[in-house]
């Protein structure tokens, strides 16, 4: 019985051993193992080759900004009430254009107080009245 098992496992280990060792120098032979130049010097100035847009068929919508309207104006503490979207209030100290019939008529500054959808800014420039459409820039 030993003797079958010793051939046995000779006819499984050299054929193993044959496989791993061409499988090794196939690859040393084949040279894999390319040494490349190492260039210290300024980077090329030739552009890179345009690449055709990749068109996936996805749509992609830009974010509308967040948008109010002048609810209340305080011309002598040049403060403003902005009403704006559920969910639509800008950050605290950004700043908001102010515009009537399309055109731009004042810069807001948001201030710390806002509630619900309501927020207070204060008038850095222009004139504002009630109804006038307020866009973040």
């Amino acid at each position: 019985m030993p003797l079958v098992r010793i051939m046995h496992s000779t006819f499984f280990i050299i054929p193993l051993a044959i496989l791993a060792s061409t499988g090794c120098s196939a690859h040393r032979n084949s040279g894999s193992s390319q040494s490349f130049p190492v260039n210290n010097s300024r980077p090329s100035t030739v552009p890179a080759p345009a690449t055709p847009p990749v068109t996936t068929g996805t749509i992609v919508t830009p974010a509308r900004p967040k948008s109010g309207h002048v609810t209340l104006v305080n011309g002598s503490a040049r403060y403003v009430v902005v009403t704006f979207s559920l969910g639509q209030l800008p950050a605290h100290e950004s700043h908001l254009a102010v515009y009537r019939n399309g055109l731009k008529v004042a810069e807001l500054k948001v201030t710390g107080f806002s509630r619900d959808i309501n927020a207070v800014a204060d008038i850095v420039m222009g004139e504002c009245e009630v109804g006038d459409e307020v866009r973040e820039n």
